[in-house]
């Protein structure tokens, strides 16, 4: 009989007969995934924009009855955060500054409330853990105590990663990269403490990342990711008193990482919660929406 000359076709049949496993993805369908920190002398900067949404879900009545109490409240928070490392690379100086402002159709109040937070993080010689600000244990939110620090301070008792309260659900996405490479279409998952809309809830939301892609932009490699997290969130105190009960929230959206500066890429997110409390026999909803928008983060010369 003469023999038939198919090549790498009669190969893989073969391979799949025998059950032998898919050769590895070629490196540049691949994502290893490492937080990196600035040189001494230079420093990177994040901007990000989240704008907050809270609608009053109630009867035409109750409505009548509130007035503008039960009008939409839009709160914008602009951001700017600098990350240096004047001592070397166990640690990260954060410079968080944030100003608030109402936004939305018809707005007519112009004030803007700024506030600069400056922390030291720890840096993780691994590169998984991400030192993204949080909150230090028993710190509020919004604290208005000192608006304006001359100081870095690191929490007194830094938590392990997992425990780390993040200011927002959108800064806890890319706080736990996985430990190897990823495959197109592989996923890891992680969860984290958070705080919706700086004081209207808190609670937990379990996070999972899917690589979609991994593109080439000129020298730069960029992982893309798909991003879902679901958890229970409290309502604030001043929520619970009125009777609202913890909910659901959803967060989805895309980020983005870059694989040689190692650090965050373009980020989108929409989160929403609808908490609800039965007042005088009728349903009230109140409804908290975000929209989540970071730049990539750029390097820069270190400032004194």
């Amino acid at each position: 009989m003469t023999p038939v000359l198919c090549g790498g076709l009669c190969l893989g049949a073969a391979l799949l007969v025998l059950g032998a496993a898919p050769p590895p993805a070629p490196p540049s369908q691949q994502a290893r995934l490492v937080w990196r920190v600035p040189a001494k002398n230079e420093q990177f900067v994040g901007t990000s924009s989240v704008q907050h949404n809270i609608t009053f879900e109630m009867s035409a009545v109750f409505k009548k009855m509130a007035g503008h109490r039960a009008d939409p409240i839009y709160v914008v928070e602009d951001r700017t955060r600098v990350y240096t490392t004047p001592h070397g690379d166990e640690t990260v100086y954060v410079n968080d500054a944030f100003a608030r402002h109402h936004g939305g159709p018809n707005n007519t109040d112009p004030t803007v409330k700024k506030r600069d937070r400056k922390q030291i993080v720890p840096f993780d010689a691994n590169g998984r853990i991400g030192y993204e600000p949080y909150l230090c244990k028993d710190e509020p939110p919004l604290d208005d105590s000192n608006t304006n620090p001359t100081t870095y301070k690191a929490c007194v008792s830094p938590e392990q990663a997992s425990d780390r309260t993040y200011e927002d659900p959108g800064d806890a996405v890319l706080s736990e990269l996985p430990a190897n490479p990823l495959d197109i279409g592989q996923s890891w998952t992680f969860s984290r403490p958070v705080v919706v809309g700086r004081e209207e809830g808190y609670g937990t939301l379990d996070y999972v990342l899917t690589l979609q892609r991994v593109d080439e932009r000129g020298k730069q490699r960029i992982a893309v990711f798909d991003v879902s997290a679901t958890g229970r969130i409290n309502p604030s105190k001043d929520l619970q008193d009125r009777g609202f009960h913890t909910a659901t929230m959803t967060f989805s959206g895309t980020a983005e990482f870059d694989l040689g500066q190692g650090t965050p890429g373009a980020q989108h997110y929409t989160g929403h919660v609808d908490f609800h409390a039965s007042i005088m026999g009728a349903n009230i909803g109140y409804a908290f929406d975000e929209v989540y928008d970071g730049a990539p983060w750029t390097v820069a010369p270190a400032t004194s």
